[in-house]
């Protein structure tokens, strides 16, 4: 009888440590966390190239979305929720929350030097970006740089928020449809 309590009290535990801390990170999202993600490779200097990266090693779910070339850049930090194969990026600035249905695989079809694809489908817009294995980014890298992404994401909730307006920064997922 103890024996049977200890292990449920145990596996209770394992559970809502699990639910609480840790992001969904396996199955078909297995490579999706503490990744950079890219549309494209850049085929010259003013090429604007988009990125993501979720952290999954940090207290609060949180990463960044970036448009960038070499001379040129615009981003901002995002939270994110995922739930099995639903993907919900918050972004504090515009106040916006956005769901999508993701999935990674390793693909052959992506172009070299990558070697992982993500999936990314809202409504009728469906956008694959680009990863590799060993290509990896958590908030550590982000505050080699100086970054306190912490700080940056501030508090939590600054009002009500809608799923209705696509920020700027996101639009290179909106801007077609690969189906």
């Amino acid at each position: 009888m103890k024996l049977r309590v200890v292990f449920g009290l145990l596996v209770m535990l394992l559970v809502l440590r699990w639910i609480a801390c840790e992001p969904t990170d396996s199955g078909p999202v297995k490579h999706l966390t503490n990744r950079l993600w890219v549309n494209k490779v850049a085929k010259g200097p003013r090429d604007m190239v988009f990125h993501l990266a979720l952290m999954g090693r940090t207290k609060r779910r949180i990463g960044f979305v970036l448009n960038a070339s070499r001379f040129r850049f615009m981003g901002e930090f995002l939270r994110y929720k995922l739930d099995g194969h639903r993907l919900t990026l918050k972004l504090p600035q515009d106040k916006a929350e956005l769901t999508f249905k993701v999935r990674t695989w390793a693909c052959k079809e992506a172009p070299k030097p990558y070697d992982l694809c993500l999936e990314l489908k809202r409504d009728d817009h469906t956008m694959v970006l680009y990863s590799q294995r060993k290509a990896t980014v958590g908030v550590e890298t982000l505050e080699a740089l100086g970054i306190d992404v912490e700080a940056a994401m501030g508090v939590d909730g600054d009002g009500p928020t809608t799923t209705d307006v696509v920020p700027a920064s996101l639009m290179p997922l909106m801007s077609g449809s690969e189906d």
